[in-house]
């Protein structure tokens, strides 16, 4: 959600989404308070500008993140064996 609001204008929400950060709610290692810090310095319309020039927003979520493994039913990555190394027996 704190990528979509830096995709958008996020002044509205800005102290919501400082009080995620402080909550531990957003993965700072994803995007970082100054990242935030930074699109504000843009202003609406620099920001606007911004997205704009970075292609289409995301309008079906499930299609643009239904790749990662987290959203794949558990047979599917079980199977391929994703978290699973292969152990050797002593021998």
């Amino acid at each position: 959600m704190a990528h979509a609001c830096t995709d958008l204008w996020q002044y509205e929400v800005r102290e919501e989404l400082n009080r995620a950060y402080e909550d531990g709610l957003v993965d700072s290692l994803s995007i970082n308070w100054q990242d935030i810090e930074r699109v504000l310095a843009l202003g609406k319309d620099g920001a606007l500008e911004k997205t704009r020039k970075g292609g289409v927003l995301i309008d079906d979520i499930a299609w643009e993140m239904g790749w990662m493994v987290c959203f794949q039913k558990r047979e599917h990555y079980k199977s391929e064996n994703v978290y699973k190394s292969e152990k050797k027996s002593p021998g």
